[in-house]
């Protein structure tokens, strides 16, 4: 047998005999550590398995992608499309807005045309009920001042303290009216008159019946007639401040 008396000499020997080597090695090493090399040849497998598999699932995921890509893009162009016809739907409604806005302002100007003639209308239909109106009060209409009258009226008294704009108003008062009651008293009925009767008619008919007092000294009532009338006027109908006349469809009618 061979003298091992260096470490030289034992590597030989374990050179010339390799199951001695293999023996040494189960005596100095683990069972782990000597099948290490095996384990780390099957992880190596088993990792090749893995990437391979995930390369797969990659280029499935890829192909995914890329057909949400393509579809993103037909999204795309048919959102594009989209726009466009808004763009064109825009078009014709600035269009159609330009229409009405011109179809508005022909009825605005229908309207102002038109008011005139509702107003003229009402207040020739008040003028012939004019006894009517008298007899609402229990009175009998004597006359119907014309304009000449009321000119002639205002001439007379001393009416300086009174604003011309004001004495103009009271000329072109729509309607007044002499009365009696039933023992022969004299009083005056100052109507104002329009198709619907608003504040500004109300406080015509007041302030001349006012005048009307304050220059012949006899009492006046002041009267609105009117086919409808603003709501802001009743408080002053309730109150008694001035009388509210109604004109009926009939009334309105041509004949």
């Amino acid at each position: 047998m061979t003298a091992i008396n260096t470490i030289e000499d034992l590597l030989q020997v374990l050179d010339e005999h390799p199951a001695w080597l293999e023996a040494l090695r189960a005596r100095l090493l683990t069972r782990d550590l000597v099948e290490l090399p095996e384990t780390l040849a099957r992880l190596a497998a088993r990792l090749d398995r893995f990437a391979e598999t995930m390369n797969e699932r990659f280029d499935r995921t890829d192909e995914r992608l890329d057909g949400m890509d393509r579809r993103f893009d037909g999204i795309d162009g048919r959102l594009d499309g989209m726009d466009q016809r808004l763009d064109k739907v825009e078009q014709r409604l600035d269009g159609v807005e330009g229409r009405l806005e011109t179809v508005e302002s022909g009825l605005n100007a229908l309207r102002n045309d038109v008011a005139p003639l509702k107003a003229a209308h009402a207040r020739n239909a008040a003028v012939e009920n004019a006894t009517g109106i008298a007899r609402g009060f229990g009175l009998r209409r004597i006359r119907t001042l014309t304009q000449d009258d009321l000119w002639d009226l205002t001439d007379s008294i001393h009416a300086s303290d009174v604003p011309s704009n004001e004495l103009a108003s009271f000329r072109r008062a729509d309607l007044i009216m002499e009365a009696t009651d039933e023992v022969g008293e004299s009083s005056y009925i100052a109507v104002e008159i329009s198709f619907t009767v608003n504040g500004r008619d109300t406080d015509r008919a007041v302030r001349n019946a006012a005048f009307l007092t304050k220059w012949t000294g006899r009492p006046a009532r002041a009267v609105v007639a009117g086919f409808r009338r603003d709501n802001r006027i009743r408080s002053r109908i309730e109150s008694g401040d001035v009388s509210w006349h109604q004109l009926d469809a009939e009334d309105l009618e041509v004949e």
